[in-house]
């Protein structure tokens, strides 16, 4: 009875101790805790709570039983058969309902992370976006009240009003020298000096005097704005001259450009033309959006009401390749965000034109004008799975979208998964083994005693004796094994610590570049590997937790790899002490390689580097433009 109750006992400990332990290997990996208590978890508690209750009680009653008749409960009896069974079938149930929660907790904190982390790239890209805007308005501003600018322009405009020569004038000249000087420190591409009637007095190039200016064509509420006295930005459109080697706008043969257009007031403060600066879309206006990428496959782009691409996709490569794009085309203005209804990066097609296609489900709420995210997933304008958020900027009137593909997103929960699972499958298998496994052990040795017997009773005790020690030796390696899963299945190593042996598998050997039984198993091993400015501490944790009748202790360290560098580790340990003299017998642990979780603090910390400096060098270009 004593050894029934230990075996049960010792099983609960073993499927609680891997639980937890999956728990808090998915916890110390990715970094995330618990949410606060749900319903859905209230519930959960509680049947598992009247499923441990009705086992419990079962197992009382058998224990009874068993008392009564012990016959009738041997290993290989029917009545034991079904408890393990029902054990069996608890423990599954068990464990595969505080996996799922653990997966589902972990799932919602990735989402929320990931959420946070593209709402603040979104609004840091619209506010940089913005500052650039007001800087572009300012230095155009500035440019049509310099007096001399604004005399030779009320020149060229009574002449074009006289039907003089105004192609030719020397007030021409003027303006574009203006503008010259101003084009030094900046990329802008030309002007154009916009009558009220939408033609074009003063230019750059000569090609495009006389005739009516594309905003007026293209973007006539916009100038009428400017007309009104407000500068505003005009999105990119389709250019009036031949394309340049940035290349073309689907189904067009000019590149896009875009501008900010303000008005050019006299003296009273009238409105007697406009001005507008022309810009490259890809150059500064891109490069904004572009800054706002996260990892591999993150992108953060701006479009129009009707869902065209109004910046440079970083994915123009990509789309050249599944045929959204020709050799010689560019995505502004070319790209529609619309929902092709397959994954086009992999080869599937949708013979559906282009344009009748749906706008993608960011696409569709941003051109109402609504902000919001999604991290579910939705199919982006090239049917990959993303995540996003988006907002549509009033002031500019232009929508702005961050987004990161699902499967770059869901990778820390896709590795929590496999090994949340993994542990799962490893705890039921090792717990059906184990049941199956004693009872058979437990029929042989109920043959072999009940031989022994009928044939020799004086050998009896000395049965009872090789049966107890070889029960000893099963516990001593059960021990080890549910000790080992305690620590996580990474490099493990097993301190004897009364004969100073150290255990190290092959694991642990390969992080730091060694074959298995090239390193002896001593405790010096260890030492001379760990880096000399972290040994001193190591060693001070260590025999802190030793001394200090701790249960274990986590430090991290470098170590040395064959090759010369050096691999963070992460070095998680259970001390095993004697049960009445509390003394040091073992201490078992794993050595966890951080170096991918190094690299990825450092890469998100150079990102944010270069974000701040983009803001800088921008602040920069606004005191220089307008000092």
């Amino acid at each position: 009875m004593q050894k029934l109750r230990l075996m049960v006992s010792f099983l609960i400990a073993f499927v609680s101790g891997a639980i937890l332990s999956s728990q808090a290997v998915a916890q110390d990996f990715l970094g995330v805790g618990t949410s606060e208590p749900s319903l859905l978890l209230l519930i959960l508690v509680v049947s598992l709570t009247g499923l441990a209750s009705i086992f419990l009680l079962f197992l009382y009653r058998l224990l009874l039983s068993s008392k009564t008749d012990p016959k009738n409960y041997k290993f290989s009896s029917s009545a034991s058969k079904r408890a393990a069974i029902l054990f069996n079938i608890l423990l599954i149930i068990l464990t595969t309902s505080l996996a799922w929660w653990a997966l589902s907790d972990i799932e919602a904190t990735i989402k929320e992370e990931k959420r946070e982390t593209l709402k603040t790239v979104l609004h840091t890209t619209l506010e940089s976006m913005n500052i650039w805007s007001k800087d572009q308005s300012n230095l155009l501003d500035n440019i049509a009240a310099n007096p001399k600018f604004l005399q030779n322009a009320k020149r060229q405009l009574a002449l074009y009003d006289q039907e003089g020569d105004f192609k030719s004038s020397p007030n021409l000249t003027n303006i574009r020298q203006t503008i010259h000087n101003q084009q030094r420190h900046s990329n802008d591409m030309g002007f154009f000096i916009i009558t009220p009637d939408g033609n074009n007095i003063a230019s750059m190039e000569k090609g495009s005097l006389g005739k009516s200016n594309p905003i007026f064509l293209h973007r006539p509420g916009l100038l009428n704005r400017a007309f009104q006295g407000e500068t505003v930005l005009v999105p990119p459109l389709p250019s009036n001259t031949t394309a340049n080697e940035m290349g073309v706008i689907r189904g067009h043969d000019v590149a896009p450009v875009m501008y900010f257009v303000g008005p050019i007031k006299d003296e009273t403060g009238q409105v007697i033309a406009a001005l507008s600066i022309r810009h490259d879309p890809q150059a500064e206006f891109s490069r904004i959006n572009l800054l706002g990428r996260i990892g591999d496959t993150g992108e953060t782009y701006s479009f129009d009401k009707q869902g065209k691409f109004l910046s440079k996709s970083r994915f123009e490569h990509q789309l050249i390749s599944i045929g959204l794009l020709d050799a010689f085309e560019q995505s502004v203005l070319s790209i529609l965000i619309r929902n092709p209804g397959v994954n086009l990066v992999n080869g599937e097609v949708n013979k559906t034109p282009r344009h009748e296609l749906p706008l993608t489900l960011m696409a569709a709420h941003a051109t109402r004008g609504e902000e919001g995210f999604n991290i579910d997933g939705y199919l982006d304008y090239r049917g990959v799975p993303v995540i996003g958020a988006w907002k549509w900027d009033h002031t500019l009137g232009i929508g702005v979208a961050s987004e990161l593909d699902v499967a770059e997103a869901m990778t820390a929960y896709y590795s929590a998964r496999f090994i949340v699972i993994m542990i799962l499958i490893i705890t039921l298998s090792v717990s059906i083994a184990f049941t199956v496994l004693s009872m058979i052990l437990g029929k042989r040795a109920n043959q072999s005693l009940q031989e022994a017997h009928d044939q020799l009773e004086n050998r009896v005790q000395e049965r009872t004796k090789e049966l107890e020690t070889a029960l000893e030796s099963l516990e001593e390696s059960e021990e080890r094994f549910v000790l080992a899963l305690r620590a996580t299945n990474e490099g493990l190593w097993d301190w004897n610590y009364k004969t100073n042996v150290v255990y190290y598998n092959k694991r642990w050997m390969e992080m730091v570049g060694y074959d298995v039984n090239e390193l002896p198993g001593t405790l010096e091993t260890w030492e001379k590997l760990v880096h000399p400015d972290d040994i001193d501490g190591a060693v001070s944790e260590m025999e802190a937790a030793l001394d200090g009748y701790q249960s274990g202790f986590n430090i991290e360290f470098r170590m040395k790899h064959k090759s010369g560098h050096w691999v963070p580790i992460n070095s998680r340990a259970y001390v095993v002490r004697d049960g009445a003299s509390k003394e040091v017998k073992r201490v078992v642990g794993t050595h966890i390689d951080m170096t991918q979780e190094k690299q990825a603090a450092y890469a998100l910390k150079e990102a944010k580097a270069e974000t701040e400096r983009a803001f800088v060098e921008l602040l920069k270009e606004k005191k220089i433009k307008t000092g």
